[in-house]
């Protein structure tokens, strides 16, 4: 038990918790030769996502019920445990029944200040976000808790691979099938955006797995498949005619103005081009394929990037080191 006023934050309210971890170094000097963990998100790297949940319990009068799961992350076709743990804080038994996330119902008796504990076994059928639900009805105190779990659901990397190619080969039928409607003069403005999206996060996705980021490849392979789906429908159509597309005005570079709290400027949604108009920037910061994806920026959705690059860095003198530079603030300079 960990009196609140150890952790240096104020209890959640009923039904709520927070974020905690715990770590004792061993440092007899000046080094840290090791270490004892709660969880880990703390010795090698700082990762809340790591973390454990904290919940006020009552000092009388209710049930406290709580659901945990064994694995946080498994893959498709394994099975995690979920356990249910329903504390009686009270000095009498208490009878309750526990819903199981596959709908069954437990009665059970809790002889007073012990725990009851049940164990549920599930199969992960479907990647993605895993949700597991719960309930506690007390039948002494008249009172249901509702509980939740969520864990995380991966493909292998053989799925992974599969799935990716299949984007890929839907990228590039979409592909032709936008290079029909520009032929024919039909705006697909939103459909070269996604079209372009697969195209460069099948390869990021793929850099995931071999970097040993599972559940982020998962995750990317899951939402790029809905996409592909969506644009092929949505290119074809447009073809088809049973369709139109959306025009979607663009800044175009130029000189920059201002009315009151918004920029103005010059856009074209590739039939009509307006001065004055309203102008919102979005776009990256100087990743390392910034200039290369320079022409593909408009594709993704924006309209400028930021790049590190000045008179510094273009003009250099005779004598510089190549890759490098100086820079000067204040009476540095």
């Amino acid at each position: 038990m960990f009196p609140w006023a150890s952790t240096s934050v104020d209890a959640p309210g009923p039904g709520g918790s927070v974020l905690f971890n715990a770590i004792v170094n061993d440092n007899d000097g000046a080094n840290r030769r090791g270490w004892i963990q709660w969880r880990p998100g703390i010795a090698t790297g700082k990762s809340a996502q790591e973390f454990v949940r904290l919940a006020a319990l009552p000092e009388s009068g209710a049930c406290q019920a709580w659901i945990t799961l064994d694995e946080d992350q498994v893959e498709v076709g394994a099975q995690v445990e979920a356990a249910i743990f329903v504390l009686n804080w009270d000095d009498a038994d208490r009878r309750v029944e526990v819903v199981g996330p596959d709908g069954n119902a437990t009665p059970a008796t809790i002889p007073a200040r012990t725990t009851l504990q049940l164990t549920i076994p599930i199969t992960a059928t479907t990647a993605g976000e895993l949700g597991i639900t719960a309930s506690v009805k007390d039948l002494t105190g008249g009172t249901t808790v509702d509980l939740a779990a969520t864990g995380r659901v991966t493909m292998s990397a053989e799925a992974i691979a599969q799935e990716l190619a299949k984007i890929a080969a839907s990228g590039e039928t979409a592909r032709d099938l936008l290079a029909q409607c520009k032929g024919r003069g039909i705006p697909t403005h939103y459909e070269r955006v996604d079209a372009t999206t697969l195209e460069k996060f099948v390869g990021y996705t793929r850099d995931d797995v071999t970097a040993g980021q599972r559940w982020r490849a998962t995750y990317n392979t899951v939402a790029m498949t809905a996409m592909a789906g969506h644009l092929l429908t949505r290119s074809r159509s447009r073809v088809a005619g049973t369709a139109t597309g959306t025009r979607v005005p663009r800044y175009v570079t130029g000189p920059i103005g201002r009315d009151d709290w918004m920029f103005t400027g010059t856009v074209s949604d590739g039939e009509t081009t307006q001065k004055g108009r309203p102008v919102v920037f979005s776009g990256p910061m100087g990743w390392a394929e910034v200039v290369s994806d320079i022409p593909k920026l408009a594709d993704l959705g924006f309209n400028t990037c930021a790049l590190e690059m000045g008179p510094q860095s273009a003009i250099l003198p005779p004598d510089a080191i190549p890759g490098w530079s100086t820079t000067g603030v204040g009476d540095a300079a």
